[in-house]
């Protein structure tokens, strides 16, 4: 049965079937399966929001053929074509539980189906019906694409003779997976036939709408041609509107072309070309349709060669002769020619006609062949497709619908023909388009046997293609890159050498970027001659720079003096299109703030989002009113120069901020005044234009001689002033004459206060000219030291930036002189601090010196002294030895007191910190001046509270006496 199943699978072509081929397999298998019942679980939204499900019987083993009506035994459940599963109420408690060998089995005893038992839990459900058979209900799902899911439920009834068992069950579930590899495969091939359906559906809708928008196109179009072909013979030629109306009838054609070719495609695609088939002269009909590209050819400087044999050799050659619909004739050699001059900048274009053998039949060639940009070989497969179309990046223009190839084609193949292509890129294209001789394969209703058309009827297309390709003519004349032959096929490496050379600088004056400026100029770059003219047209209020396509735009921008204010581009375009450009400019550092507004022919989001994620400041979409572009424009424009403004003014703040940080570094930098006021006059000059910065000192009086400290010229170098006087007299002061010209300046006057001082035009005695001066105090202490004088033409205005960077160089300047003064005091306080600590040395080394000759004589003496016996010595010498030694001592005493002090002034003495006993150096003390004191009648008496005295103490107790010693002497 499983084997007999999967060889049906090819039968199976929809959900329906893959239902009917399992029923009848089933059904010839009725021992395994007795019945089988398929189901489908449907969801459906309803009106009110909510979701409901409903199982529909597909099919069972008991239908018959022919037959609507289903029989089912009695024993079965209720069993409904359709059942509602949103709102089931009956519940399945009545389990009935059955042993197979060793494994249990529950079956459910119910009155009706348990589908939707069978989709909540997900498995497999047993049943035991009315006489005790059981049957098996198995769920399986088919996807519907995306989130949606069909469930399918199979009822298997089981055989009675046969037990329900472990492989039984598995048997079941091999044929529900069956089932499944039917429904998916029957999924399949209806979503191929859905698709090939909507294909046939929409290919057939769209030629008819082809042909019903061209016919209603073509009624308008001829209303409007041929009351304007009357105006335009009326108006003088003089006239300032014929340009325009010669515009509007050339872009009519333009659209009359078009909607011609469309609906010659559709007609052709649908089967109707109602084509006619004459036989024709192809060597004179050839010559005379190419010969109206020469003047073309010629002035684009193209070498045009029209091949063509002699009109009796080639029709004896031919024989049968050639039989062709002229129309469709004209619109090949049409077709092929204007796009052989499209895609061809230098070189010659060919075409030829001649005979060739093919598979032992003789055939009429038209080879057109050109030395132009050539097709890039992957696109060779598709170049006669249709809306295919060729990323060309050096043709003369982006123009075209990608059908006129696609339509030759067609064409040739109409005349029992085909068309062949080859190509090389940068080295030309050669298409042949292979006609063979006689009418045997032809239409039979179509041919027309001496039906020659007119010469008017002949050409009817002639002035639209050469009204189109005349614009090339123009932007080769006018526009054209001077360098065409140099372009790069590479596209990186062309705009890296473009780019190269645009060096211009932003402009550094605020007046460069004045709103009321005069008259903004705009670069506009089209591939379309007459879309250039009719946008310069509209523009007049703006100075307009033209370009054909992104490279020429590159080589205008390399020849402007200045930056243009604006670019208007395209998209479209050959060579470099417009996002191409934008990628350009907006990588160049000098160009990436000009506000580039983007045109083009397709509408959308999309397309619109494209172009400002590029970069692109505006984005207008084809056909746009004037006043909107104009506006546009405008508002662009005045927006760059406000973000301009903006990025100049942080320029200047950032500058600003790097110039008093370098002045405060350089204040302590350990250069002199005079360096840093040089430094400091270089900085104004270079921040501040003007011609020249005085630095003046007046620490008098405001009105007295002014010394003049620095003064900088213009780019001569700084000239400090050594000493002279000079009178400046700009009547800085005159405060009349200040107040009245800065009311006619309109320049706001600063008072006293703020230490800045403006005179517009005043005379100057130290230049012999009028000037306009700005001052700005220098105070120290808050006391008036100076000024600082920036000097420009006369009745210059002053940015208050310009004011208040001055100030705060003048506040840096007073920095810098206390900072000089002050290091000019700390250096001659050094200079006495080291004098004196120098003479404090000389003293020390002389009094120690001297102490040290005093001290050895002197001790020499004692020792002396000290030799004498006393037994052999009368009181009167014991006296005057007891004298002489006391006046030692004294002299001793003061020699050490001398070192003392020089030792301490030289911080030489060294302490000595112990604990000793204080009573004890007291009685030593008394014991030492006991006999002095009782020779003068002084009584010695230690008087202390032995008790609250501290008796040891931590101290240095040689210091000690001697201090006491000294208290004691005085």
């Amino acid at each position: 049965m499983l084997g007999e199943s999967g060889s049906q699978i090819s039968k199976v072509n929809s959900l329906e079937s893959a239902c009917s081929i399992m029923k009848n397999i089933l059904n010839d298998n009725h021992t395994d399966i007795p019945y089988a019942l398929i189901y489908f679980v449907e969801h459906k939204l309803n009106y009110d929001g909510s979701e409901s499900s409903i199982a529909r019987l597909i099919t069972t083993t008991f239908d018959e053929d022919g037959k609507k009506e289903r029989h089912f035994p009695d024993y079965f459940p209720k069993t409904h074509e359709i059942i509602n599963l949103t709102n089931v109420d009956q519940s399945y408690e009545n389990y009935i539980n059955l042993r197979r060998a060793s494994t249990s089995f529950s079956f459910i005893k119910c009155d009706s189906w348990p589908l939707n038992l069978v989709i909540k839990n997900g498995n497999h459900i047993k049943v035991i019906l009315k006489n005790d058979s059981q049957a098996v209900l198995f769920l399986t799902k088919i996807s519907l694409g995306g989130e949606k899911v069909l469930p399918v439920i199979l009822i298997c009834g089981v055989n009675r003779r046969r037990a329900l068992d472990e492989q039984y069950l598995e048997f079941l579930q091999l044929v529900t997976n069956q089932l499944n590899t039917y429904l998916l495969h029957g999924k399949k091939i209806e979503e191929e036939k859905l698709r090939s359906k909507l294909l046939v559906d929409l290919n057939y809708q769209k030629v008819i709408f082809f042909q019903g928008i061209s016919h209603e196109l073509q009624k308008p179009l001829t209303l409007m041609l041929s009351p304007l072909e009357e105006v335009i013979n009326a108006c003088p030629q003089e006239s300032p509107i014929m340009s325009h109306l010669q515009t509007i009838r050339r872009n009519a054609h333009r659209l009359l072309k078009l909607i011609n070719v469309l609906l010659q495609s559709s007609n052709v695609e649908s089967g109707h070309s109602d084509a006619k088939y004459c036989k024709t002269n192809i060597v004179e009909l050839t010559r005379e349709l190419a010969s109206d590209f020469v003047t073309m050819a010629k002035t684009l400087g193209l070498d045009y060669i029209i091949d063509i044999p002699n009109s009796e050799e080639f029709n004896q050659t031919v024989g049968d002769g050639i039989y062709l619909d002229h129309d469709m004739y004209e619109t090949i050699i049409f077709n092929l020619c204007s796009n052989a001059l499209k895609h061809t900048w230098k070189g010659r274009i060919n075409i030829r006609l001649y005979l060739e053998y093919k598979n032992n039949e003789k055939m009429v060639i038209l080879e057109v062949s050109d030395t132009g940009v050539g097709i890039p070989e992957i696109a060779l497969p598709n170049i006669f497709q249709r809306f295919y179309r060729v990323e060309s990046q050096n043709s003369r223009s982006h123009e075209g619908t990608g059908i006129g190839l696609a339509l030759v084609k067609e064409l040739i193949t109409l005349h029992g023909g085909y068309i062949t292509v080859t190509s090389v890129v940068n080295k030309g294209t050669t298409f042949k388009c292979w006609f063979p001789i006689g009418y045997q394969h032809l239409p039979k209703n179509q041919i027309r046997f001496n039906n020659v058309k007119s010469k008017r009827e002949l050409y009817n297309n002639r002035q639209l293609y050469l009204e189109e390709s005349s614009q090339w003519i123009k932007n080769n004349i006018s526009e054209i890159k001077d360098d065409i032959d140099d372009l790069d096929t590479d596209i990186n490496n062309t705009n890296k050498m473009l780019t190269d050379k645009i060096t211009f600088n932003l402009p550094t004056d605020m007046n460069d970027f004045a709103i009321t400026k005069k008259k903004y100029s705009v670069l506009l770059v089209d591939d379309s001659n007459e879309m250039r003219d009719h946008l310069t047209d509209l523009l007049k209020e703006f100075d307009i720079y033209r370009a054909c396509d992104g490279k020429d735009a590159l080589r205008v921008l390399k020849t402007l003096k200045q930056l243009p204010d604006l670019v208007l581009s395209d998209v479209t375009m050959p060579n470099m299109n417009g996002y191409e450009l934008l990628d350009v400019l907006r990588s160049n550092v000098n160009t990436q703030l000009i506000p580039i507004i983007l045109l083009s022919a397709k509408a959308g989001e999309d397309s619109k989002v494209k172009g400002l994620d590029k970069g692109a400041d505006d984005y207008l979409v084809k056909p746009f009113s004037a006043r909107e572009l104009i506006t546009r424009i405008r508002a662009n424009i005045e927006l760059s120069v406000l973000r301009r403004k903006i990025l100049f003014h942080r320029c200047q703040e950032e500058e600003s901020k790097q110039l008093l940080m370098s002045i405060a570094n350089m204040i302590f930098s350990g250069l002199s005044i005079n360096e840093t006021l040089q430094y400091v006059v270089k900085a104004i000059n270079h921040r501040i234009p003007c011609e020249r910065v005085l630095v003046i000192s007046n620490e008098q009086s405001k009105s007295k001689a002014n010394e003049i400290i620095v003064s900088y010229e213009n780019s001569e170098s700084v000239k400090l002033i050594t000493n002279p006087f000079m009178e400046i007299n700009d009547n800085s002061n005159n405060n009349d004459k200040r107040k009245s010209q800065s009311s006619i300046n309109s320049q706001e006057y600063l008072n006293d206060n703020s230490g800045i001082e403006i005179s517009l035009d005043v005379y100057c005695g130290y230049v012999h000219k009028n000037v306009s001066i700005l001052s700005s105090e220098v105070k120290l202490n808050n006391d008036f030291w100076g000024w600082i004088k920036v000097y420009r033409s006369p009745n210059s205005i002053w940015l208050d930036s310009e004011i208040e960077l001055l100030q705060q160089i003048s506040n840096l300047m007073s920095l810098a002189i206390t900072h000089a003064n002050l290091l000019e005091e700390n250096e001659e306080k050094e200079i006495q601090i080291k004098a004196a600590e120098v003479a404090d040395k000389t003293k020390s080394q002389i009094l120690a010196n001297t102490s040290h000759e005093l001290r050895t004589p002197l001790g020499a003496i004692v020792g002396i002294l000290s030799s004498f016996e006393c037994n052999s010595l009368t009181t009167d010498q014991k006296e005057m030895i007891d004298t002489m030694i006391r006046s030692s001592d004294i002299v001793l005493s003061i020699i050490n007191d001398i070192l003392d002090s020089a030792r301490l002034e030289a911080q030489k003495v060294t302490l000595i910190n112990k604990t000793f006993d204080l009573l004890v150096l007291l009685d030593d003390i008394i014991e030492n001046f006991g006999k002095r004191a009782g020779s003068k009648k002084i009584e010695l008496i230690v008087n202390c509270d032995v008790d609250e005295l501290p008796r040891y103490v931590k101290s240095d107790p040689n210091r000690l006496l001697t201090n006491v010693l000294y208290m004691i002497k005085i």
